[in-house]
């Protein structure tokens, strides 16, 4: 069993499972953590590997590219330009980007 992530913001903390997390974006040593049903954003001082290496026994995440994780069970749809996450949320993706997560959901 994968522990629960603790994210914190305005010095509140939300614990979260992995099934809880919708996708991570990561921008150099910090990440954007969008959870399923929470409509803020959290940006933790972490890299994207650590976030790959918590959540990589769960099996529900799939990495898209070099700064994306990605909870493949939110996946709606997606197409050459972007990931439709069933929250609503459109995520931009790249040429390479897309080719990747064909190949990781394959």
């Amino acid at each position: 069993m994968i522990a629960l992530l603790l994210f914190t913001k305005a010095e509140k903390h939300y614990p979260a499972e992995p099934a809880e997390i919708s996708h991570i974006i990561a921008d150099d040593h910090y990440c954007d953590i969008f959870l399923v049903k929470e409509k803020v954003k959290f940006t933790e001082h972490q890299c994207l590997q650590y976030y790959i290496n918590k959540l990589s026994k769960s099996g529900l995440f799939v990495a898209v590219g070099r700064s994306m994780l990605i909870n493949r069970k939110q996946i709606e749809n997606f197409d050459r330009l972007f990931i439709y996450m069933k929250n609503g949320i459109q995520i931009q993706m790249e040429e390479a980007e897309y080719h990747a997560l064909c190949k990781a959901l394959s």
